[in-house]
């Protein structure tokens, strides 16, 4: 029953792209209490793509979500799920990015 509600929901996902796309970004906006034309807009000044990494559409092909400050709600700009994610589990936390990209080179091979 599981393998076939998941291969029937992806059937319709696939059919369904454009609802599909518009129904993740209308949710994203709504959380994050912004307009659909903030978010185009934005996306248009980040030439459609994410701020950080340049990624077009999500690993699993969904549109970019809307970032925010988890401090002080403010809306950031347009990121992958990845990037963003990401943000979130430093706690949007400078220094601990900062130590990550220390990290980073001094153990890059």
């Amino acid at each position: 029953c599981k393998e076939y509600h998941a291969k029937s929901s992806e059937k319709w996902a696939s059919k369904n792209k454009v609802y599909w796309t518009n129904r993740r970004i209308i949710y994203s906006c709504h959380n994050r209490g912004v307009t659909i034309e903030w978010y185009n807009k934005k996306l248009k000044e980040q030439n459609g793509v994410c701020a950080i990494c340049g990624a077009k559409r999500n690993k699993n092909n969904t549109a970019l979500c809307v970032d925010h400050d988890h401090k002080t709600g403010k809306i950031r700009g347009i990121l992958c799920h990845l990037c963003n994610t990401a943000l979130g589990k430093f706690n949007d936390d400078i220094m601990l990015l900062k130590k990550a990209i220390k990290y980073t080179k001094i153990n890059e091979l």
